[in-house]
């Protein structure tokens, strides 16, 4: 069983992993956004924040792989962690319409740029949510930045911007299979269902940071 220390020392490194990469403040949704994030009830995200309880080893895994820091960082804080960034870019603000101009190399004037940690890939872009009409279920309001980057390999339990059918959906993948993932949809009749990402249906780039 972890220690009451080391369960405080996680919930700080854990805040200060989301204070880096901009997440609201706790009693402005921390908790629910997390909550979301990780698929686990509000109770448990806020009992990582609050210094009681620590997730599970799968679970770290899962929060390691998503912000890029370790495990052993995570929990003991031994470890330098080496993948935090040394500096800052300058990445494109770019609306829904350009988002396909823009992955096939045919814009290079954008009228707005955010700066973003260095580890970011070189084709990594933003989508100011209230501006372009994605739905999003994982947020409190659309009033957020989105930093996609297209080189970063897909996950399970990430979340994605994919084109379904021609249409652009931001949604969070679900691997059903090595390499193979799914999304959630609702069909013609308004029941769930799982739509395969492969052929037509393309996963253009994953969501590695949120900002508020």
């Amino acid at each position: 069983m972890p220690t009451t220390d080391t369960k405080v020392q996680f919930s700080q490194r854990l805040n200060q992993l989301l204070d880096r990469h901009n997440f609201p403040p706790k009693n402005m949704g921390r908790i629910t956004l997390l909550s979301d994030l990780f698929e686990i009830t509000h109770k448990g995200a806020g009992n990582w924040l609050n210094g009681k309880a620590i997730p599970s080893r799968k679970m770290l895994k899962m929060i390691g792989e998503h912000f890029g820091v370790s495990v052993d960082w995570l929990i003991f804080g031994h470890q330098p962690d080496e993948t935090l960034p040394s500096g800052n870019i300058d990445i494109p603000v770019i609306t829904k319409v350009q988002i396909l101009p823009f992955l096939n190399n045919e814009l290079s004037d954008f009228n707005q740029y955010i700066s973003v940690q260095d580890r970011i890939g070189a084709k990594a872009f933003v989508i100011d949510a209230k501006d372009n009409g994605f739905e999003l279920d994982f947020l409190l309001s659309n009033s957020a930045k989105l930093v996609f980057d297209p080189d970063l390999p897909p996950q399970d339990k990430r979340f994605a911007l994919i084109q379904v059918d021609g249409v652009l959906l931001i949604k969070q993948l679900l691997e059903y299979d090595k390499g193979n993932f799914a999304v959630k949809s609702v069909n013609k009749n308004g029941q769930s269902e799982l739509k395969m990402l492969d052929k037509g249906n393309s996963i253009l780039a994953v969501l590695i940071e949120i900002r508020f």
